[in-house]
This record gives structure tokens, sequence and C-alpha cells, in this order.
């Protein structure tokens, strides 16, 4: 009886330790499913996260190509004087604009003589011995930066300075802090933003335009494809209704 009862109690503590050890092997079995879903989860966001990333980049190197071409200035160059701007309510866009319409007014004078930068050249290029030769060859933000330099040489006041200002494009006066000592401004934060990265550089952009260009190539071929299809079923579908 004695043997009998010690082997009983061997026995149960047997059943319990296999009940145990399957209980313990389906939950690993489980977590290990849970992890596993979880990890796929968290890789299908992290891959989800990647390409809204590279589109935002590719559509921000897009928009930096258009503009810099619109203000007459280089990718990098425009960045540098963009990240400045925003810092005194000017978006890039705006910048842009304003880059064009200085440019424009520049060309009218070298071309007739008139236009929004006839007062300029009467009254105080003369002053400080400055030509329209001088801004032949500059980029947007070199010629805006050599006209407000002659205007702060001419020893003119705040009003006198944004009435030429706004006479080569709108808003320009929210510019004056960037422009005075020579842009120093526009430089400081130039620098802080490509110390920070934010400034794509011109490998990245023509990256992000072609890309852009195989993207609308891709899109124009599928609705291509589309069409052709739609032609082709369009005709027996009318047959068939």
């Amino acid at each position: 009886l004695d043997l009998v009862a010690k082997v009983g109690g061997f026995t149960q503590g047997m059943d319990k330790a296999e009940r145990s050890s399957a209980k313990w092997r389906k939950q690993v079995e489980k977590d290990a499913k849970t992890i596993g879903t979880a990890l796929g989860a968290g890789s299908a966001a992290a891959l989800a996260g990647l390409v809204a990333m590279t589109a935002s980049t590719v559509k921000s190197a897009t928009e930096v190509s258009r503009f810099a071409a619109i203000s007459g200035a280089g990718a990098e160059e425009f960045q540098r004087y963009a990240a400045a701007a925003d810092m005194v309510g000017i978006s890039q866009e705006k910048l842009s604009d304003q880059l064009k319409d200085f440019n424009e007014k520049v060309g009218e004078f070298q071309q007739s003589g008139g236009g929004g930068m006839k007062d300029f050249f009467e009254q105080i290029a003369p002053q400080i011995g400055i030509t329209a030769e001088a801004f032949r060859d500059l980029s947007g933000p070199q010629a805006l930066q050599l006209y407000y330099d002659s205007l702060e040489k001419a020893g003119l006041n705040q009003k006198q300075m944004s009435f030429y200002l706004e006479s080569m494009a709108s808003d320009t006066t929210a510019l004056i802090p960037l422009l005075r000592d020579g842009g120093a401004g526009f430089k400081l934060l130039g620098d802080e933003a490509e110390r920070a990265g934010a400034i794509l550089n011109e490998d990245t952009i023509g990256a992000a335009d072609r890309m852009s260009a195989a993207i609308f190539v891709a899109e124009n071929a599928m609705k291509g494809f589309r069409n052709d299809i739609s032609s082709k079923l369009l005709p027996v579908l009318g047959d068939l209704a």
C-alpha cells in the first residue's frame, strides 16, 4: 500500500508536469504567432512610411526645381533663401514669385529703359555709380541683394526703401531684416538649414526629377492601356446591351 501510494503520487506529478509543459508550449506558440503578426504589421507600416516619405521628397524636390527655375536661381541657392524667407512669413512659392517679378523688371529696363526699375536708375543709381549692366549675369537672389545694398548705400530711410522694393515685387519689404548687412540674415539661416540637412542637393533633386518623369510616363502608359482596352470593349458591350 505504501509503494502504491508513492508510485501513484509520482505518476500524478508526472501527469501534472506534462500538462504544465503542454500548456507552456501552447502559450509559447501563441506568443510567437502574436509576435510574428506584430512584426509583420510593423514591417508593413515601416514600408508604407518609407514609401510615403520618399513620395514626399519627390514632390518637394519637384517643387524646388520649378520654383528655382521661376526665380532664376540654382536649386540649392533657392532652398537656402527660401528657408530664411520662411522665418519672416514668406513661403517658397511666394519668394519664387517675388524673384520672378524682380527679374522681369530688371529685364524690362535693360530692354526698353522703362518699367518698375526706371525710378531706381534715374534717382538712385547715379548717386552710387551703378548701371544696369551690374545686374546682367546675377541670379534672382543676387540681383535682389544688389538692389537692396544700393538702396542702403544711397542712405534711404525705411519708407523710401519700402517704396523702391515694393515697386519691384509685392511684399519684398518683409525681406528687409534678411537683406540687411549684405544679406547676413539669409546667409545665417541658410547655413543653419543646410547644417540641419534641410537642403536637398543637386543629385537628390536630379534623381527625384527622373522619378517624377518616370511616374508621369507610367501613369500615361496605364491611361493609354485603359483607353485601348475600353475602345475594344465598348462596341462589344454595346452589342451585348
